[in-house]
């Protein structure tokens, strides 16, 4: 933490992390704000969320997408799945 960082805390984990560390919630793209008010009926614009949680409703969120189309996932879907969960990129595994 940068001792001049402005702290926030985020709506999901309830954390208080450096701005830095997630985004407004009004740049939550509307589909995955869908997926977040599933579970966090009082989700706000107004608010911010860390980048951990973003990258889960995102998971979860390309999870349901797929399950919708296909009905299952792939080994391949799933290992996008996965690495939207671990916040590593796809291209990073060896």
């Amino acid at each position: 933490m940068h001792p001049t960082a402005e702290r926030v805390v985020c709506q999901i984990c309830k954390q208080a992390k450096d701005r830095s560390d997630g985004l407004p919630a009004a740049l939550v793209r509307p589909p995955v704000v869908e997926v977040i008010q599933k579970t966090y009926p009082d989700w706000s614009p107004t608010g911010f969320i860390c980048f951990p949680d973003v990258h889960h409703f995102k998971s979860v969120y390309f999870e349901e997408l797929l399950v919708a189309e296909k009905g299952e996932l792939s080994a391949a879907e799933a290992a996008v799945v996965d690495s939207l969960k671990t916040e590593e990129g796809i291209l990073s595994r060896s």
